[in-house]
């Protein structure tokens, strides 16, 4: 009995310091991944992070660092399906936020001229956070574009109400108010 639990102890004593050593190689493997990409290496960034992934398929975090990766090398739809893959966790860890995650689906959206995807991730975004002026600004630019220009309007006002330093959104706001002569503003 008595070397039962013995061996019971040895074995889990063991199984611990197995995953605290794992632990330490996986943090030195990402270390070294974002050494990587801090220098411009994104094909070997690549290379660690994906095995990391494959490795502990829940952290979301390799997922967010493989698209940064793809999007740097400019394979936006890779990028797009990375980020995907971070949107759908219920939980993100630390620097990631949902509303990063959605906002960079938004922008690698407008990118591509997915317009449609892209006022979906940003009214994602409102809908977590109404008072992101950023996300107020993209969408007013998409209806710009695409000359729903009173919705462009409402959205550039509320980006420059809640950030008043994004000069483009005063610029596209002239732009519009001069097109429609609202002289006034």
């Amino acid at each position: 009995m008595l070397i039962t639990i013995f061996i019971i102890i040895f074995i889990g004593t063991s199984l611990i310091l197995l995953i605290i050593v794992l632990n330490a190689y996986g943090k030195k493997k990402l270390e070294r991944a974002l050494n990587y990409m801090k220098n411009g290496k994104y094909e070997d960034a690549l290379i660690i992070l994906k095995d990391l992934y494959s490795k502990n398929p829940g952290t979301k975090l390799y997922n967010w660092y493989i698209a940064q990766c793809y999007e740097n090398l400019g394979d936006i739809e890779m990028a797009i399906v990375e980020y995907q893959k971070v949107a759908l966790s219920t939980e993100l860890p630390p620097p990631l936020s949902i509303v990063k995650v959605h906002e960079k689906l938004g922008l690698l959206n407008v990118k591509l001229g997915n317009l449609t995807k892209a006022k979906s991730e940003f009214s994602t975004v409102l809908s977590i956070n109404p008072t992101d002026a950023m996300a107020h600004y993209y969408l007013g630019d998409i209806y710009y574009r695409e000359n729903e220009y009173q919705k462009a309007i409402q959205h550039l006002e509320k980006a420059i109400q809640y950030n008043d330093s994004i000069v483009d959104a005063y610029l596209k706001l002239g732009k519009l108010n001069y097109f429609l002569n609202h002289n006034e503003k």
